[in-house]
């Protein structure tokens, strides 16, 4: 679901996202409630190591190769011409493999890419 949720942009139900891990909890009810919600969980949450959370510190679990494969397939039909999918999908690929770093390196060299493009800038005018 995430090369799916990066590549379209489409919004995910609350409780969806909560269950891919985008957020930890869900509040309902009007400002106060989710404020108090908020004061509370924080409080919950006073004296836990979050750094066992931090991306930096943690390796994305690599699915099969013909994952990403088929992803780039179904983008380059999808969204025929459009750079931003591939790139997203060479990212998430590259989270697979070696530091958060490396990751990151590949992540700058995509992102400057796709910034420079006419499809960037065109975007921009839209």
């Amino acid at each position: 679901p995430s090369i799916d949720f990066m590549c379209t942009g489409a919004p995910l139900l609350a409780a969806r996202a909560a269950q891919v891990g985008i957020f930890d909890t869900i509040a309902e009810g009007d400002n106060a409630a989710v404020v108090n919600a908020a004061i509370d969980f924080a409080a919950s949450k006073v004296g836990t190591d979050f750094g066992a959370r931090r991306l930096c510190s943690i390796t994305a679990k690599a699915p099969a190769k013909e994952v990403f494969d088929k992803k780039r397939k179904q983008y380059d039909s999808l969204r025929k011409g459009e750079n931003a999918p591939q790139a997203i999908i060479t990212c998430i690929e590259a989270s697979t493999h070696g530091s958060f770093d490396d990751g990151m390196t590949v992540e700058v060299k995509e992102f400057s890419k796709l910034f420079r493009d006419d499809q960037s800038k065109a975007m921009q005018y839209m």
